[in-house]
């Protein structure tokens, strides 16, 4: 079966090739060939002209073609092909073959794949150079054959008794790409080849790609660390949490290298590798930010912590937060649970600065954080929690007092935020009613997130948080 197929996408080169016998040419002998998305064409054919037309097919310009040469194996003769990357406002590629000839096109997203001919049993064929390599038509055979023996021998569980493993159909990842299911209960494994020869991997949950590899992608199922927060989902589907990162995504990644502290309740208390944390192993999320953001998470969550002086908990996580070094990229606080947000008088109001209420409470970790730290300080009300507390699954009651305590809180604490120039992300209005219709499958009891749960958290979370650049590195400049 196909595993991963849309997320594997993003590491592949795509082809297109265009049959010109399909397209009538016109009555100066010129080809239309529709444009499509851009990008660069390849083409071979010695006295054939090039040009581009607009929608209308009004022919605009002739375009210089950057000319290669290269030596096919199996073959003293070069060949020579053109390269041609459309400019903006092309509908049209414009193709004027000359007599007797038929170029041959095709468009691909990179120049490192162009398509060759070369000779192959004492004839010219067409063949593509990918992952390092000249494949010919025979090669290319042999490939097959040989992906589809390991497809067969992986889906009939030859190799691995009494454990499912899954296949890709070939495909085609750049050099760079990563492929990681850290802290789940898969592992994968990759066969095909790239520049440096046959590549067969087993077991692995990180494989960064030295070079471009044509093959398959292959997950086992194994067993979840905490079986009491292992997803309902069936083998197949698993290929979700395969978290396919290309080299454009890491060289573009803000946070990479950067350092975290992460605070919050159970809902985000975990170790490093899924180990338990301060108070427990209840928080899922932080595990896609661990292996996809590139950052050093330090974990200050606590799992039953809060951040009001008066509660049970003594507001611990509020005194975490305050021993924050002022060397760090990044500070998320996930707020509000464990707090007895359903008593106003707990709450308190804006103007407070008493960590007696929460919003005093709250005010001190800002001034802190924006004050003490160079930081990027970002605030996180989740609210997975249903209006039932009995550790009993209930439907969301949006008007129910608790609810609108809840969200009454949400507000004055995102305009103290404000105020200090924090940003929030309000998880809890976003996704709340869509979070709970699929609370069945989402999370493990009426508060905490499973690891599919957590994987949707930590996606959704990291894409808002990625999208934020870090402030500048600056000395220490706070007062002594």
């Amino acid at each position: 079966m196909a595993v991963c197929a849309e997320a594997l996408q993003q590491g592949m080169v795509s082809f297109r090739q265009y049959d010109l016998r399909m397209y009538e040419p016109d009555g100066c002998g010129r080809v239309f060939v529709p444009a499509g998305q851009g990008g660069r064409f390849w083409f071979t054919g010695a006295g054939a002209s090039l040009a581009w037309a607009d929608s209308e097919k009004h022919v605009l310009s002739e375009v210089p073609a950057r000319s290669l040469t290269c030596r096919a194996e199996g073959s003293d003769t070069p060949v020579a092909y053109r390269c041609w990357e459309l400019p903006d406002g092309a509908a049209y590629v414009v193709l004027c073959p000359a007599e007797g000839e038929t170029p041959f096109l095709r468009s691909s997203d990179t120049d490192r794949f162009p398509p060759l001919f070369c000779m192959e049993g004492g004839r010219a064929c067409e063949a593509v150079f990918l992952a390092g390599r000249l494949w010919t038509p025979q090669v290319q055979t042999q490939l097959g054959v040989f992906l589809e023996n390991a497809v067969m021998s992986m889906q009939t569980g030859a190799m691995i008794p009494c454990t499912g493993v899954y296949t890709s159909g070939p495909c085609v990842l750049k050099a760079g790409t990563v492929l990681d299911v850290s802290n789940t209960a898969l592992t994968l494994g990759l066969r095909g080849f790239d520049a440096a020869g046959l590549v067969c991997l087993e077991g692995r949950t990180r494989i960064e790609l030295p070079h471009d590899f044509l093959g398959t992608v292959s997950y086992r199922v194994g067993s979840w660390k905490w079986p009491d927060d292992a997803p309902n989902l069936a083998e197949r589907d698993l290929s979700y949490f395969i978290r396919v990162i290309t080299p454009e995504e890491r060289a573009s990644n803000p946070w990479r290298g950067k350092v975290w502290y992460s605070y919050g309740t159970s809902i985000s208390d975990i170790g490093q590798g899924d180990e338990i944390g301060n108070n427990g192993h209840s928080g899922k999320w932080p595990l896609y930010f661990d292996a996809v953001s590139d950052m050093k998470r330090c974990n200050g969550a606590i799992g039953s912590g809060g951040i009001r002086d008066d509660a049970k908990h003594g507001g611990n996580v509020k005194k975490n937060l305050l021993q924050t070094p002022y060397d760090c990229d990044l500070v998320t606080l996930e707020v509000i649970p464990n707090d007895d947000a359903a008593e106003m008088a707990h709450v308190g109001t804006i103007e407070d600065t008493a960590g007696t209420t929460i919003c005093g409470a709250f005010r001190q970790c800002c001034e802190y954080i924006t004050r003490r730290t160079r930081a990027k300080f970002v605030v996180l009300f989740l609210g997975c929690a249903t209006t039932d507390r009995l550790n009993q699954y209930a439907p969301i009651q949006p008007m129910q007092p608790r609810a609108l305590a809840y969200r009454e809180t949400v507000r004055r604490l995102t305009q103290i935020a404000e105020c200090y120039g924090v940003p929030v992300i309000d998880a809890q209005k976003e996704a709340a009613n869509w979070w709970h219709n699929h609370r069945g499958i989402l999370m493990r009891d009426q508060i905490h997130l499973n690891y599919l749960g957590g994987e949707v958290f930590g996606r959704y979370l990291w894409k808002k948080i990625r999208a934020m650049d870090p402030y500048p590195r600056f000395p220490d400049i706070t007062e002594e």
